[in-house]
This record gives C-alpha cells, sequence and structure tokens, in this order.
C-alpha cells in the first residue's frame, strides 16, 4: 500500500509525493461485492516523484502556520505521534499489521482519522466500513476545527493538513457507494469537489461513473461541461455513453463515439468483450494506450451495463471494418486508384522531386469544414469517419473507382 500524499509534523516537513491510499490500492467498492480500482488519469503529481508547484506552495504555507502553533501543545504532539505511526501502517506489508499499527495509533490519539481509514480500508463488511469511515471524517473534523474548515473552503488541496480530511471524505464515499447508500455518496464525490474544484483527487471520474450509472444525465453532463478540457480516456468516453443514453443510436452519438475512438480505440474491445478483460487494474497508466483503457473499464463497465443497448450500439459501431475493396460488390479501377494516388503526390510535392505522404492539410481541412472527417488538427494519427461521414466516403469511393461493366465483358481492373 503506497503511502499518503503528504505529511507535516512541528519543526521537521517531510513530503511524501503519490496518490493518496484509497486511489492506487484501496478501493473503489462496489455493490457485488468486488472491489475495483480506478485510475487518477488527472495525473496531478508527476511520474518521477518530483515535487509539484501545489505541493510546494502548500508546504510553505504549511509550515508558516505550523510555526505559528505551540510545539508544547499536547494534543496537537500526540496526534503529530499518532499520524507517523498512521503512515507506518499505510507502508506496512500485511493486513494485520496495518490494522495493529493503526489501532496503535488510535491509542495515541483518537483524532488520527487515517487510522480509522486504513481500518475501514481492512473492515470485513460494508457496514462495518462505513461506520469507521464516518468516525475517520469526524476525527478530521475535529483534529481541523470548524475554523480552519471555513478557512480552507474551496482551496483544501492547498493546505497539506486537510488531506486527512480529504482521504476520509473519498474513502466514505466508496464506502457508502459500496453500501447501496447511493445519494450520500454522491453527495460525499460532490462535497470533495466544491473543498477543491481543482480535483487533485481524480473524484470527478468516480462522480461520473456514479451518475451515468445511476441515470442522473443532466447533472452528469454538467460535470462533463465543468471539466470539459479533460483529455482522458476516462472523460471521453463518458461523454459519448452520455451522448447514447440522450439520443440512442443517432449522427450526435456516432461522431462522440469516433472523437473518443480517436483518442483511446482500446476500450471497446474490453466494453464489448472482444478482449479478455484484465483481473487486476493496473499499476501504471500511460494515456491512450491499453492500460489506460483497462483502468477505465474497470470503473465504468456497471455503468454502460446500466444503459440499455449501449454495449450492443457500441459493438456494431465498433465492429473492425474489412478492407475497401471488400466492402463493395463492385470490381475496382485499380488502375484509377493509383492515379488517384499519383495524382496526390504531385499536389503534395515540396522541393522539386519529393512528396510528402500525407493528404495534403488544405483538402483535409476543407473536408472537415464539410462535416466529411474528423478534426484533422489533432494529435491522432488518422481522422474518423461515423454516421453520414462514412456513407459519403463510401459514396465518394464507389463514384471514383467503381469498375464500369460493359456487356459481355469481364471485370476490369481485378
Amino acid at each position: 500500500m503506497s503511502p499518503p500524499v503528504e505529511h507535516y509534523s512541528v519543526g521537521v516537513v517531510i513530503i511524501f509525493i503519490g496518490h493518496g491510499p484509497w486511489q492506487n490500492s484501496a478501493r473503489w467498492r462496489r455493490g457485488d461485492g468486488e472491489t475495483q480500482g480506478r485510475p487518477n488519469a488527472t495525473a496531478v503529481e508527476p511520474s518521477d516523484g518530483s515535487l509539484t508547484v501545489g505541493d510546494l506552495n502548500a508546504l510553505l504555507q504549511a509550515v508558516q502556520r505550523l510555526s505559528d502553533q505551540s510545539a508544547d501543545d499536547p494534543a496537537e504532539k500526540a496526534i503529530d505521534h499518532a499520524q507517523e505511526i498512521a503512515f507506518d501502517a499505510f507502508e506496512a506489508p500485511t493486513s494485520r499489521a496495518r490494522i495493529a499499527l493503526a489501532r496503535k495509533a488510535l491509542d495515541i490519539s483518537p483524532l488520527c482519522s487515517d487510522a480509522y481509514t486504513i481500518l475501514a480500508l481492512e473492515a470485513a463488511g460494508f457496514d462495518e466500513a462505513v461506520t469507521l469511515s464516518r468516525q475517520a471524517v469526524d476525527a478530521a473534523t475535529q483534529a481541523l476545527g470548524q475554523e480552519r474548515l471555513n478557512q480552507f473552503d474551496g482551496e483544501f488541496w492547498g493546505a497539506l493538513e486537510t488531506r486527512p480530511y480529504m482521504r476520509a471524505l473519498a474513502d466514505l464515499a466508496q464506502s457508502l457507494w459500496a453500501n447501496d447508500e447511493r445519494d450520500e455518496a454522491v453527495s460525499c464525490f460532490e462535497e470533495l469537489l466544491r473543498l477543491n474544484p481543482d480535483d487533485n483527487q481524480g473524484v470527478r471520474y468516480l462522480l461520473a461513473d456514479a451518475l451515468l450509472e445511476l441515470g442522473r444525465d443532466a447533472t452528469a453532463q454538467a460535470l462533463l461541461d465543468r471539466y470539459k478540457e479533460d483529455d482522458s480516456a476516462a472523460w471521453r468516453w463518458s461523454i459519448a455513453l452520455l451522448q447514447f443514453r440522450q439520443t440512442g443510436d443517432s449522427p450526435t452519438a456516432h461522431s462522440a463515439l469516433a472523437a473518443t475512438m480517436t483518442g483511446n480505440p482500446h476500450v471497446a474491445p474490453y466494453l464489448t468483450a472482444r478482449r479478455k478483460h484484465p483481473k487486476t487494474r493496473p499499476r501504471l497508466i500511460g494515456f491512450g494506450d491499453a492500460s489506460e483503457a483497462q483502468a477505465y473499464v474497470f470503473g465504468a463497465s456497471v455503468a454502460w451495463d446500466a444503459a440499455a443497448g449501449a454495449k450492443a450500439w457500441l459493438g456494431s459501431a465498433s465492429e473492425p471494418k474489412p478492407p475497401a475493396a471488400a466492402r463493395t460488390d463492385r470490381p475496382i479501377d485499380t488502375d484509377a486508384i493509383d492515379q488517384a494516388v499519383l495524382a496526390l503526390l504531385y499536389l503534395n510535392l515540396h522541393g522539386d522531386v519529393r512528396a510528402w505522404k500525407s493528404f495534403s492539410w488544405e483538402a483535409m481541412q476543407r473536408l472537415y469544414d464539410r462535416d466529411l472527417i474528423s478534426d484533422p488538427a489533432t494529435k491522432a494519427k488518422s481522422v474518423a469517419f461515423s454516421g453520414p461521414r462514412l456513407l459519403a466516403a463510401e459514396e465518394a469511393f464507389e463514384r471514383l473507382f467503381g469498375a464500369k461493366r460493359e456487356p459481355g465483358a469481364g471485370e476490369k481492373g481485378r
């Protein structure tokens, strides 16, 4: 189990960089008894372990606040000592060791919220997990005090001492969800985003899955719009699912799916069972690759199941198509195709005798302006067709390259 994101103590400040325990190795609990992880696709901490600007600012502010506190305060010293033991518990190799250390921390200070969080993660059942998670939130609230809760409202992640509270509230939300207390779970997720709008914890991905699973389309739409700059697979595939929920098998839904497939095409085979789903969530996630797809499907598959016909639609829309020559019953005039390619190469001449292998950007932009292809000005190496676009492309292909049949003549160009 990885260490929490941060720790501070009077006189000495220690930073642990990494995702919180509820993200990496805790559970995204489902009511069916399974535990499923979810990615933090925001990647708010650099993968090389270096400090972010936000962490450095939070560190400096914590040092200033802590220097104003009395190092002789017995309650503060007890919490600090208990927190040290809680961090040891997060890193302990066995469940028994984690539980023993968490209980030791609580013997020293009952306000050590992370100790309750650890016990909640190790709980035997969802009812017990909810109870312990509530105790974690209560302990963190008392340790912070109402004055500091009000002080950091809306900027929680920037204050290091608030992060045990954020971890506790996040784990409570997941425990509630697993215990079929869905409304309160959603409220907890929404409160986390209110306290920390920048969402360093990646709570929005959990909330999006929850809202789509519950069929709360209007709220899901508002959430997706709020973080519209998010280009992760989790966000783009959530947008496609919502479009299908709202409009069914429509050009709008196909357009959203085409854009999503361009960003990460690996999701569809997992959701439609064309590819075997891994038993565990990948620990390392790369944007646009299979690991990101696996991580998304772990948390979102139930939401796709909840939308009637969504997976069948996805299976049909994403089914691999045969080569162009096999998609028509008519013979193909290969001479005409060769001449067209040659002409396009001439269009792309640079210098005297060399030609770019890609199509003319001006022509691609014109096709995009006519809504015949997806936006070519992206990092993707391909453009996408869907719905009417694909039909228009097929008609152009037949018109230009379909071989003309003559009575009594054999097939030409085959």
